[in-house]
């Protein structure tokens, strides 16, 4: 796992960078615990979802000493790790990998995100709060586990606040 961790240091930048990753192990470890998934395949998904989007089938030749199964579990939350593609998540550490994601596009850190990625394609300030306003406002019920959305509460009620205020200055 060493060598993914690297390779997910090496390979994410910008909006997508390895803190990114930090924070979404940190809030899979606490689903986890209550839902007992397979911490390997949700370990590795979460190193390899943003840099294997395009071509998760591609992140096979990465996973040296996982089963059959785990390699197409994992390609599996490659794919479906997204809340707002139609691809849906069918096993439990599909459903973690997702809310990890979305909870981490909520609160101070996830709009911040948002506004590095808006930068990072040309947007200006005022298209990048519509098109940011408009996506973070309807994760939270993009969310899973029950769990997912205690941990998201307090992240959505600042998301919230924060667009209500935005939308007032510009």
């Amino acid at each position: 796992m060493e060598t993914l961790h690297e390779l997910a240091k090496k390979e994410l930048k910008g909006s997508h960078d390895y803190s990114h990753v930090e924070r979404s192990l940190k809030y899979a470890k606490e689903l986890n615990s209550a839902h007992k998934g397979n911490w390997k395949v949700i370990e590795a998904s979460i190193l390899l979802h943003e840099f294997k989007k395009n071509n998760p089938d591609s992140a096979k030749e990465l996973l040296k000493g996982f089963t059959d199964k785990e390699i197409e579990n994992v390609v599996h939350c490659i794919n479906t790790h997204y809340c707002l593609k139609i691809d849906k998540p069918e096993t439990i550490e599909a459903k973690i990998v997702q809310d990890c994601d979305t909870i981490d596009m909520l609160g101070a850190v996830g709009i911040a995100r948002g506004f590095m990625a808006a930068g990072e394609k040309g947007l200006g300030l005022a298209e990048a709060k519509e098109e940011y306003k408009n996506k973070r406002l309807g994760l939270y019920t993009k969310l899973n586990l029950e769990e997912s959305k205690r941990i998201a509460d307090k992240k959505f009620e600042f998301t919230k606040l924060f667009f209500e205020t935005i939308d007032k200055e510009i």
